[in-house]
C-alpha cells in the first residue's frame, strides 16, 4: 500500500493534535478519580485502592469491592 507522503503527514499531525488535547484531559480525570478514592479512605478509615483506568476499590470483609457497588449496597442497607 503506497500512501502519498502528504496524507501521512496530515494523519501524523492530526494524531499529535488529538493526543495533545485529550491526554491532559484524561490525566486530570484520572487524578480526580484517584483523589476521590484517597479522600474516601481518609474520611472513613476503610482501605481503598485505585486501579488506573478502572475504578476505586474498597476493602471489605469479603475482599475488594468496587466503590460504586459498595456505596450502592450501603445505601440500600440503610433503606431497609
Amino acid at each position: 500500500m503506497n500512501l502519498p507522503k502528504d496524507l501521512l503527514i496530515v494523519a501524523g499531525i492530526t494524531i499529535a493534535v488529538l493526543l495533545a488535547v485529550f491526554a491532559p484531559i484524561a490525566a486530570l480525570i484520572e487524578f480526580s478519580e484517584w483523589r476521590a478514592c484517597a479522600n474516601y479512605q481518609a474520611m472513613t478509615g476503610k482501605a481503598t485502592k485505585r486501579i488506573t483506568l478502572d475504578a476505586c476499590y474498597v476493602q471489605t470483609d469479603s475482599g475488594w469491592q468496587r466503590w460504586d457497588e459498595y456505596k450502592a449496597r450501603a445505601v440500600a442497607s440503610r433503606l431497609q
